[in-house]
């Protein structure tokens, strides 16, 4: 429940950066969906997200640029 206030709120304000750590990893499919729609909301109307995460295929369906990072060094970057 707090995951999905702390995504509402931080999304709600259309912020100009985004920061989202993990935040996919708890909730369940409906919750991500949702989540999933509100985000693609967001980036089309040229905000910027800064994501976290270990899910490539959630990387490939809401970034269009990456940096991937194993034991705190950079490995690749680029785009999708």
């Amino acid at each position: 429940m707090v995951l999905r206030l702390g995504f509402s709120i931080s999304t709600a304000i259309n912020p100009e950066i985004l920061l989202m750590d993990e935040w996919m990893s708890v909730g369940d499919s409906d919750f991500k969906r949702k989540a999933e729609m509100r985000l693609n909301s967001f980036i089309s109307k040229a905000g910027i997200m800064v994501m976290a995460t270990h899910d490539d295929e959630l990387a490939k369906s809401v970034c269009n640029k990456f940096i991937r990072l194993e034991h705190g060094e950079i490995v690749s970057k680029g785009g999708f």
